[in-house]
């Protein structure tokens, strides 16, 4: 006769949360006696998602299971962040990384059109600036994260 193994409501909610992320290669999940849950999660943007939708403490009578999401220690690459922060715009072409001496060089590639906005200015018969998002970016983000922003290429290159 098999031996009936009873298990806490709280353990019992570990168990959930381990089975949830249990096909998920890049989420590690481990219980401990505190009672404690904690998420091992290797990508950055999944960890941060994660955190945001995860209930962090779950109360059992006088008992509290805590939920801890830990993200990877290095954090996002210049490339994840410029793919996350533009998933699903139209105006991004997407990231190129090239090996070069000492490194790599990423390089953010926006689509090569042109924008307007209103600026007030007054050589501007309408006042409106007119650039590409390839200078919008330079301009809103900088160059100084460890990306190079450019253009797309045209069908036809002048050269």
């Amino acid at each position: 006769m098999q031996e009936v193994d009873l298990a806490s409501p709280w353990m019992i909610h570990a168990r959930k949360v381990k089975a949830m992320f249990e096909m998920d290669d890049e989420v590690r999940v481990e219980y401990d006696d505190e009672p404690r849950v904690r998420l091992y999660v290797s990508n950055p943007s999944k960890a941060n998602a994660i955190e945001s939708i995860i209930k962090h403490e779950v109360p059992f009578g006088n008992v509290i299971l805590k939920v801890d999401v830990i993200p990877p220690n290095e954090g996002m690459t210049t490339e994840q962040n410029f793919r996350a922060a533009f998933e699903s715009n139209p105006v991004f072409a997407g990231t190129i990384t090239e090996d070069i001496p000492g490194g790599q060089a990423v390089f953010a590639v926006f689509e090569p059109v042109t924008v307007q906005y209103k600026n007030d200015d007054i050589s501007s018969a309408f006042g409106v600036e007119t650039t590409t998002y390839e200078q919008l970016a330079k301009d809103v983000f900088g160059e100084d994260d460890g990306a190079f922003i450019c253009s797309d290429l045209l069908p036809d290159v002048v050269g």
